[in-house]
């Protein structure tokens, strides 16, 4: 595989790796922790 060439993914890893993107931008960078958290 060169740099150019983007791996084919599975249904499977094609779903966690749009779950994780989703995640990444939907979640504040400064995420509100609880009393209860610490």
């Amino acid at each position: 595989m060169t740099d150019t060439e983007l791996p084919i993914l599975s249904p499977v890893e094609a779903r966690v790796l749009g779950c994780l993107i989703e995640k990444k931008e939907l979640t504040p960078d400064i995420y509100p922790l609880t009393l209860n958290a610490a």
